[in-house]
């Protein structure tokens, strides 16, 4: 479950989320639609632990994410729109560079790649490159 309440985010005098309101109940599938710069992405970083809140109320799954980072992280998954994964890189380099950019420890950056793999929660295994 997720809720918002006057979720605000401000960067200096700029307002990028503006006292936004919404729940997303146990089960549901949600979407954020709107143009470019409508606060899709600054939302998501704030629900996703990766930016903190100016002001309003967020919980997930009854958890303050500022206080329960790592357990509001493990309770979250993410399908963007267009793939974010770099042509250049192997899978293997897309989900370390994904994970370096949270704010894991680095021994959790180091093994996160081959504990998924491991988990075949990816069905992706480390190949020679």
């Amino acid at each position: 479950m997720i809720r918002a309440e006057n979720l605000t985010r401000k960067f200096g005098d700029f307002i990028a989320v503006d006292a936004v309101c919404f729940e997303v109940g146990a089960g549901e599938i949600f979407a954020f639609l709107g143009p470019n710069g409508a606060g899709k992405t600054t939302t998501i970083k704030m629900l996703t632990t990766l930016l903190a809140v100016t002001s309003g109320k967020l919980e997930i799954d009854g958890l303050d994410p500022t206080r329960h980072k790592n357990e509001v992280r493990r309770r979250f998954g993410i399908v963007f729109q267009d793939p974010s994964l770099d042509q250049e890189l192997t899978a293997w380099e897309n989900m370390s560079c994904t994970v370096r950019s949270t704010t894991c420890p680095a021994s959790c950056v180091a093994s996160a790649p081959r504990r998924c793999s491991q988990r075949s929660a990816c069905g992706i295994a480390r190949t020679a490159e």
